[in-house]
């Protein structure tokens, strides 16, 4: 029986901010770097500008990473890129490593911030990572994109057995203490912090329901 592709996709807000902000973080220090060698002494204009345009080619990488939308289909995760329109087309058999993550950020700031996000999103879990034996990671971020959850939940299930091989520690655990409760029959994915808290965002009670 043929079975409906899973897809999580960018949120409209997200892609209203990116074509928003893709201006500002790489033509604009293109600009200043052209205009610094048109009118800055070269004692000024070359360092200043390489430092410039490699600030500009850092953010044009990591915003090439952004996948318009992912989906699952089968056992073939396929995504298109938003900036090339390119798609990406992996089998999960060539998955080695799926890694949660969690917001790394310290200080009252940065703590603020984390209660902020983890009320938006109703969890401390911010996404996940997809690595794969050859080609580009997908990265899924769950204020970013929706229909997350949803997706990872699925690819465990296709993933079977193997899925206990393949997720990995997350990213900066809001607890270092924190464990990872995997292969548990009530239980697909729980990130416990120092408390016994579930910090982990998605949680299985059985096959068929998803909390997230």
């Amino acid at each position: 029986m043929q079975t409906e592709p899973v897809r999580c996709k960018q949120r409209v807000v997200i892609t209203v901010a990116a074509l928003v902000m893709a201006p500002i973080f790489v033509v604009g220090p293109i600009a200043m770097a052209v205009t610094l060698l048109l009118f800055a002494p070269a004692a000024v204009a070359i360092p200043v500008g390489t430092l410039l345009v490699a600030l500009a080619a850092v953010c044009a990488y990591k915003m090439a990473e952004n996948y318009a939308w992912v989906e699952l289909d089968g056992h073939v995760l396929r995504g298109q890129r938003f900036w090339t329109r390119a798609v990406i087309e992996q089998h999960i058999d060539d998955i080695t490593r799926v890694v949660p993550m969690f917001s790394g950020m310290d200080g009252v700031e940065g703590m603020l911030t984390n209660v902020l996000i983890d009320a938006l999103l109703g969890t401390s879990n911010r996404g996940f990572v997809i690595h794969f034996k050859t080609g580009p990671r997908m990265v899924l971020i769950r204020g970013d994109m929706s229909g997350v959850d949803q997706l990872i939940l699925t690819l465990q299930d296709r993933l079977g057995e193997r899925w206990q091989q393949v997720i990995a520690e997350p990213r900066a655990a809001p607890d270092r203490r924190a464990g990872v409760i995997l292969g548990d029959s009530r239980w697909f994915f729980e990130c416990l912090d120092g408390a016994g808290r579930d910090v982990g965002g998605i949680a299985r009670k059985d096959r068929n329901t998803a909390i997230g």
